[in-house]
């Protein structure tokens, strides 16, 4: 990972739901400036948090639950080939709309 910047609102840093989530959900948002969305997998995020993978999953899950991500799968039969991890459209809403005040600060 390079050096890089998130963009964490403050209903994701104030949200008791998802407080143990939150350092996750900043490098997914992060990793979705590119490309729109995140393709890092389990093992890869399990390394850059020193975590399990089982760990990074139910934190997925958690933040996924919360609405604070939706996931897209590509399957091949039963085995999942892709996974793209967005940033949910109202999140995304939000930057669009403050993005003009930004400027104008």
């Amino acid at each position: 990972m390079n050096n890089g910047y998130a963009i964490c609102f403050n209903e994701w840093a104030l949200d008791e739901n998802i407080k143990n989530d939150i350092r996750l959900l900043i490098i997914i948002s992060s990793l979705t400036a590119k490309e729109g969305y995140c393709f890092a997998s389990n093992k890869y995020l399990a390394e850059l948090f020193n975590e399990t993978e089982q760990t990074i999953s139910n934190r997925i899950k958690n933040l996924e639950k919360n609405k604070y991500i939706e996931i897209e799968y590509k399957k091949r039969g039963c085995e999942i080939v892709e996974r793209k991890i967005r940033l949910t459209k109202i999140l995304i809403d939000d930057i669009k709309n403050n993005e003009s005040t930004i400027y104008q600060n």
